[in-house]
């Protein structure tokens, strides 16, 4: 935790999920998701495939015009 906004955590967490086949994936993947998103209401779910990574910025980009 790194603050805390009224009474929501401000942190990170990352949390990798590997060896999944398609199959598996498509079995239990919406109910993972579900289940992490009960836990950690404000959590996001990112498919990160190599043209995900090639062109994201996951990065906070400083915008000058307001601050």
């Amino acid at each position: 935790v790194h603050a805390r906004v009224e009474s929501v955590a401000v942190g990170k967490l990352s949390l990798n999920l590997t060896g999944f086949t398609k199959e598996s994936a498509d079995i239990f993947g919406s109910n993972l998701q579900s289940a992490i998103q009960n836990l950690l209401p404000f959590s996001q779910i990112m498919q990160l495939t190599v043209e995900y990574l090639n062109t994201s910025s996951l990065g906070p980009k400083k915008n000058y015009n307001i601050n």
